[in-house]
């Protein structure tokens, strides 16, 4: 079930952190031996603005990363242009007690709402998601690999990885890679799957390539 139909009607912040502690204990219980096997692995889990406000939020997931002993560096906690449009002083309040405990915060669908371009450098930001509605039209449309580019230049003048959002196809993935662009999600790679085949059919793969190489 996409988040997209349930989240709008978590309207409290106790809502709001109920779902967020099942998400993240439910998360670190199916993923914690992955990081073991593929050392590169990391989780992301998306931050409602309802969370990102909640003065628990810091402890909340602090309890999490404990009780499944699961590394703090290896946590991307995602954003939307939302959370900072509705009070941005807050927000880096908030987001700076996580990254001092070395979570990651990634700012999701980049390029979607009235984010002002400057901020990325006074942000406690280490990854921008750049949205798929700037990332598909890029093979066909010269313009729109221009903005992109520009987006991955300016987010990595400023020391933040770069991932793109909705990679459906080959070609979509070779501009990327052209322009400078060093990760991505999307269909291309593969459908959402459940726990155990995400197990089988890659964290497999990677911790016998690992194995291979050692």
């Amino acid at each position: 079930i996409p988040p997209s139909y349930f989240m709008p009607e978590i309207t409290s912040t106790e809502g709001a952190r109920v779902m967020l502690d099942f998400v993240l204990n439910a998360a670190f219980a199916s993923v914690r031996e992955w990081v073991e096997r593929v050392p590169d692995f990391t989780l992301a889990v998306n931050l409602a603005p309802l969370n990102v406000f909640d003065p628990e939020l810091n402890q909340l997931v602090e309890q999490a990363l404990e009780r499944w002993e699961f590394p703090a560096t290896k946590l991307f906690l995602e954003i939307s242009e939302e959370v900072l449009e509705q009070d941005e002083k807050a927000a880096i309040v908030s987001l700076t007690q996580l990254r001092d405990r070395g979570i990651r915060i990634a700012l999701d669908d980049f390029g979607t709402g009235h984010f002002r371009l400057s901020s990325l450098k006074t942000l406690p930001l280490d990854q921008v998601n750049i949205d798929k509605s700037l990332i598909m039209p890029i093979p066909s449309n010269e313009m729109d690999r221009r903005v992109v580019g520009a987006l991955i230049q300016l987010a990595h003048a400023v020391d933040m990885e770069v991932v793109a959002e909705g990679i459906e196809d080959d070609d979509i993935l070779q501009t990327l890679l052209s322009i400078g662009c060093e990760a991505g999600e999307g269909y291309h790679f593969s459908r959402p799957v459940s726990a155990e085949s995400f197990e089988q059919e890659w964290v497999s793969r990677f911790s016998r390539v690992r194995s291979e190489s050692a």
